[in-house]
């Protein structure tokens, strides 16, 4: 006996019984038809938050989820995919917990950020407003790193500073002020600010600092190269 397509309702016990002239036997077996668990449907239970904070401190986006174990997720800040390397950022995600840790936001991190939920049958995304207050007197939100540079390369320092106003900001070597040459480039984009030293060469060994200020304060980061 062949059952097709079996289903729960098939479960139980099933008899073969053979009659002659001289006797009659039997025999049973069990038949257990087990159901395929239903994976969830993607679904958010805790939607993102918005969240004010102040220049300076560590913020973290949440969102509550149920769904598929092939679930993907991505944040964007603005509509664009969001690097961890480039914004200071770590991210992760545990099965239910979706969460983004923005480490001493900068007013220029300010936007909306949304959670972004991808399974092979569907998407789903949640968006939270982030505003940073900026600080009165200068604060750097990202301090210089030290640097590792082979010889010949180019060596860039970056900074972020909050201020209000915006503070002004220069660089220097030992206690040589640095400015725009062949090799020494200074750029700024918003509160980003970045020293690059073209062709490095041992002359150029040393401390670096970078100095802000506005008429509330000032404020100093240093790295050596």
């Amino acid at each position: 006996m062949t059952i097709n397509s079996a289903q729960k309702l098939d479960t139980g016990v099933y008899t073969c019984k053979i009659i002659n002239e001289y006797g009659t036997k039997h025999c049973e077996c069990k038949l257990e038809v087990k159901v395929p668990p239903v994976e969830p449907g993607l679904a958010i239970i805790r939607p993102v938050k918005d969240i004010t904070a102040d220049a300076g401190e560590t913020v973290m986006f949440e969102c509550h989820v149920i769904g598929p174990l092939d679930t993907d997720v991505d944040w964007l800040a603005d509509g664009k995919l969001i690097q961890p390397a480039l914004l200071n950022c770590k991210m992760h995600f545990d099965g239910k917990r979706c969460r983004l840790l923005l480490n001493s936001v900068h007013e220029d991190d300010s936007g909306m950020y949304t959670c972004k939920l991808t399974s092979a049958k569907e998407e789903l995304t949640s968006s939270g407003q982030l505003k940073v207050i900026p600080s009165i007197e200068p604060l750097f939100t990202r301090k210089l790193d030290v640097l590792e540079v082979i010889e010949g390369r180019n060596a860039r320092f970056d900074c972020k500073v909050s201020g209000t106003p915006p503070p002004r900001v220069s660089w220097g070597h030992f206690d040589h002020t640095l400015v725009e040459s062949d090799d020494v480039h200074i750029l700024q984009e918003g509160g980003r600010h970045s020293l690059i030293i073209s062709h490095v060469t041992n002359e150029d060994e040393g401390f670096y600092t970078v100095i802000a200020r506005n008429p509330h304060g000032d404020a100093e980061s240093a790295a050596e190269l």
